[in-house]
């Protein structure tokens, strides 16, 4: 392992001779340092798993917090391998990560967007069948408004403490 320097990675052009296929350096444990037509870099990571031929796209080449240095694709490599040594495919396990913090992020923007005027109603909606008369669902209704809603409405409800 450990074929590429830094100073080698940042001076290796595509070859225009060689076609305008991308062209691939190997690092050593199937990490690749892949260079398109077009000059953009990115590591690769190559593999099979259960007889597939898979590759994982590392990142493009180049410094935080938009590249991956070449130091850092080589953790992201072991890490990939740590997981096939448990037969885990890391691409699927990265896709599931994201669709996880995507539904977190989901949450938490349904969670910003539930103010308290929104609560307050659905809960005086679940309450009121269980109320004597539609009477109390009105004086909650109108002291609310009077006096909360001015002051607080607009809060999402996770802001209120």
């Amino acid at each position: 392992m450990g074929n590429l320097t830094a100073v080698m990675v940042k001076a290796i052009r595509h070859d225009p001779a060689k076609g305008k296929r991308p062209l691939r350096f190997p690092d050593g444990d199937n990490l690749y340092l892949q260079v398109a037509s077009g000059g953009s870099k990115s590591w690769l990571l190559r593999y099979t798993l259960h007889g597939k031929a898979r590759e994982m796209g590392l990142g493009a080449v180049g410094e935080p917090p938009d590249g991956v240095p070449l130091a850092e694709a080589r953790k992201r490599a072991a890490a990939a391998r740590a997981l096939l040594a448990d037969g885990r495919d890391p691409i699927e396990e990265r896709q599931r990560s994201t669709r996880q913090r995507q539904a977190t992020r989901k949450a938490e923007a349904a969670a910003e967007a539930r103010t308290f005027r929104a609560v307050a109603a659905l809960c005086i909606a679940a309450e009121k069948p269980g109320w004597k008369n539609e009477r109390t669902a009105q004086q909650w209704e109108s002291s609310l408004k009077a006096h909360v809603f001015p002051v607080i409405g607009d809060v999402p409800v996770a802001d209120v403490d």
